[in-house]
């Protein structure tokens, strides 16, 4: 176990003294081993959620505040529009795409296996800037590097060249960052149904009254019930009005087309997010938002009961620096993942 943990965090560092361009001072062997002597175990890497442990220290830390930056910001990016720090797009992107799907296509079609809002992972920043990162603790630097530096290692992994990357595995990887930890009583998993009674809130010109658009808002506020998720996805009242028509739509298409199955469901909107510590929240946190247009069918003793609507998933889960491994970290490695983090906006 003790050699799995040296192998994680040398090559951590070894990332991370790379990105910033310099041989000088990359550990060896053996000064990571004196290092670690009275360090606790980690488990192993793993893609899937890991055990928790409830004795770990929380990074109580207390972090500047002042700013006068905006709360839009993000890395400079390469021509696909991705980050160049973390090879990941960001948020309000994805948004602009599925907005820009229910411009161009004028019918919803449940046959059809696109996505309208989708992606695997979207990067928000809040109140992280070239500047605000300046101000930081040095360990919400290091973590902050050490997963832009995993990202963009998965990124490379030839499994995952022209193919998206799903959630989970983005996920997995945090699990497996040695900096980092689950924070405790962060983690949320939720669905919900809202049945739909009938469709004439679908006007002729396909687009739905606003009286149920504002029903849908309601329900999805509680979904989710959490007011920085819901300005960190930036899904606002125009995209809401296309999940509603687009949810409509597919299932009066449900009723027309042939279903063997008892319970159908189309994907309108998958869209993860990590959003990255700043200032006012010291802590990565990842969320994930899936709604469908579903039909569901019962059958009761000689009669049967059709049921219509829009299901929504939501989870999330907060990661905080690790302590117990950062605390024992040597100053010199320390500072070459916080000129890491601090690049990040300057590449």
């Amino acid at each position: 176990m003790k050699g799995q943990i040296l192998v994680r965090i040398f090559g951590l560092l070894v990332m991370v003294a790379a990105a910033v361009s310099s041989s000088e001072g990359i550990p060896n062997n053996n000064e990571l081993s004196s290092q670690m002597e009275e360090r606790p175990e980690i488990l192993p890497m793993k893609l899937t959620k890991g055990k928790k442990n409830k004795n770990r220290k929380k990074n109580k830390k207390t972090l500047k505040t002042n700013h006068t930056d905006s709360y839009e910001s993000s890395p400079k990016e390469d021509e696909s529009g991705k980050a160049i720090a973390n090879g990941i797009k960001n948020v309000g992107k994805i948004i602009n795409a599925g907005r820009n799907f229910f411009q161009t296509h004028k019918k919803f079609d449940v046959t059809k296996t696109t996505i309208p809002y989708h992606t695997g992972l979207a990067a928000q920043y809040g109140f992280l800037t070239s500047e605000t990162i300046k101000e930081m603790d040095t360990q919400l630097k290091a973590i902050i590097a050490s997963t832009n530096i995993l990202m963009r290692k998965l990124q490379a992994n030839p499994d995952f060249i022209d193919a998206e990357i799903p959630f989970d595995v983005y996920l997995g990887v945090m699990y497996q960052n040695v900096m980092l930890q689950e924070k405790p009583n962060t983690e949320v998993v939720k669905s919900d149904f809202l049945a739909y009674d009938d469709f004439t809130f679908i006007k002729t010109d396909r687009t739905p009254e606003k009286k149920k658009v504002l029903e849908v808002m309601t329900w999805f506020s509680n979904l989710i019930n959490d007011t920085d998720v819901l300005k960190d996805t930036k899904i606002d009242i125009e995209d809401l009005a296309n999940i509603v028509a687009a949810s409509g739509a597919a299932v009066v298409d449900f009723a027309t087309l042939f279903y063997a199955q008892d319970y159908v469901e189309r994907s309108i909107v998958d869209v993860g997010v990590i959003r990255y510590p700043d200032p006012l929240n010291p802590f990565f946190k990842l969320f994930r938002i899936k709604i469908f247009a579903y039909r569901k069918s019962a059958r009761v003793l000689a009669s049967q009961r059709d049921e219509s609507g829009i299901k929504g998933d939501f989870e999330a889960v907060q990661f905080e620096p690790r302590t117990d491994i950062l605390n024992n970290m040597r100053d010199k490695y320390l500072q070459k993942a916080a000129q890491e983090a601090e690049s990040m906006f300057d590449w």
